[in-house]
Formats: structure tokens, C-alpha cells, sequence
């Protein structure tokens, strides 16, 4: 019988830990197979990969033409299951930490133009919690392209601040990760400070899902949709 490989290992992980969906399970194997298969050819596998291996393989996969969020969703795997071998001793070293990240154009929401996302800023003055708060949600809905329902049901486990990518629910829980710029991920790491979403935290929470909510409202329940349509107009 053959042995559990360490991919296998760390798609179980991701699919029992951190309850990652079959669709994300079934992307990142895909993702990690084709990973596997170019470090083999350099003579590699997952427990002597280097950092000029992974570097490689995303030119690899830039020069065949794969979109930019492709490769970034590639990246994104390929830095959490070294980061996973690392933290489980499986690998004494983790080379993606030192890969820089794969940029990806941000897209501009249809509901919402360049100057409205100047103009709604430059009105969220301050430097409290709900001011935090505020900032982060607009930056988010600019960088992402997300809609105010997919942002108001975000998780703390649907975002990878390292990799810059969340995982969005839309319609018909269909999902899709999405990458976000530097602009959005600062906001996003103020808000989620002691400072921010910290200030907003309940002594006891309501439901137990509002202890997971990215956004938070002023009695530390998960930010409504009609809230935050109110910070938009």
C-alpha cells in the first residue's frame, strides 16, 4: 500500500482544518500536480523544491500564456503547502517565503467608478474602529470587484493576507478566489488590528458565525448588507 504523499496531506488539512470547499480542494490539487510535475523534471520533488524552483515554474506558466489571477491562484497554493510542510516539520525550510508574490491588475467594480471610490474615501476620516472598518470595506469592494453581499459574508479563513488572495461566495454558493492589491490589503490589516475589528468584539457573541465575520458591526454582529450599503451611499 502506498504511503500518503504530502500533497494528499496537506489537501486533507485543507479540506478538515480549515474546511475549504470540494471546488477549492479540487483547484489547488490540479494547481499542485502541475507544480510536482515541473520541479520533477529539474529533478526536485516538494522536499528539496527551491526558491529558484518556484520562481521558474511562474515564469513557466507566464510564458504558456496562464492568466494572471491563474497564476496567482498556482502561487497561492504552492506557498501554502510549503508553508504547511514547514509547520508540520515535514520540511525543515520553507522556499516560497522568500518567492515575491504574483501581482494582479485589480479590477474596477461596474457599481462603483474610480471617482466614487476617491470621493467615498476622502469622506471616511478618522482613525477609530468604525473608521478603520469603513476604509477597509471600500478599499475591499474596489480592489476585488466583489459585491456588497459577497464582502458582508467574508470569513476570517476566506482571506490569505500573505498571498493576497480571498475566496468569494457568490450566487448559488459559487466560489471563486480573487486577488487584492496593497492598498486593500494595508486597510484590511488595520481594520483586523486590536484597534479595529478588536474594538468591536462582543464579550460574548451572539450567533457563533459572528466570531468569524471579516466585518463586524456596532454590537459585534456580522455586518448587514443594508449597513453596509449605507457606508457606499
Amino acid at each position: 500500500m502506498n504511503s500518503i504523499t504530502p500533497r494528499e496531506r496537506f489537501l486533507n488539512w485543507l479540506s478538515v482544518e480549515q474546511g475549504r470547499s470540494p471546488r477549492t480542494i479540487e483547484a489547488y490539487s490540479r494547481d499542485l500536480l502541475g507544480y510536482e510535475e515541473f520541479i520533477s523534471s529539474r529533478d526536485h520533488d516538494v522536499f528539496s523544491a527551491t526558491s529558484e524552483d518556484i520562481e521558474q515554474y511562474i515564469l513557466f506558466l507566464r510564458s504558456a500564456g496562464k492568466a494572471a489571477k491563474s497564476v496567482a491562484r498556482s502561487f497561492a497554493a504552492i506557498r501554502m503547502l510549503h508553508r504547511y510542510l514547514s509547520d508540520e516539520s515535514i520540511r525543515t525550510d520553507n522556499p516560497a517565503s522568500s518567492v515575491d508574490g504574483v501581482k494582479v491588475p485589480s479590477g474596477i467594480p461596474k457599481a462603483l467608478s474610480e471617482d466614487d471610490i476617491d470621493r467615498l474615501l476622502s469622506s471616511v476620516g478618522g482613525v477609530d474602529s468604525f473608521a478603520l472598518r469603513d476604509r477597509a470595506l471600500l478599499e475591499f469592494l474596489y480592489a476585488t470587484g466583489a459585491r456588497i453581499s459577497e464582502v458582508c459574508g467574508l470569513s476570517l479563513g476566506d482571506i490569505d493576507m500573505e498571498s493576497g488572495l480571498v475566496r468569494l461566495f457568490g450566487k448559488g454558493s459559487k466560489e471563486r478566489v480573487v486577488p487584492f492589491g496593497s492598498l486593500a490589503a494595508k486597510a484590511m490589516q488595520e481594520w483586523l488590528s486590536p484597534g479595529g475589528r478588536g474594538m468591536l468584539v462582543p464579550q460574548q457573541w451572539a450567533r457563533r458565525d459572528f466570531a468569524d465575520a471579516v466585518f463586524l458591526g456596532a454590537r459585534g454582529t456580522r455586518l448587514s448588507r443594508q449597513a453596509a450599503w449605507g457606508i457606499v451611499r
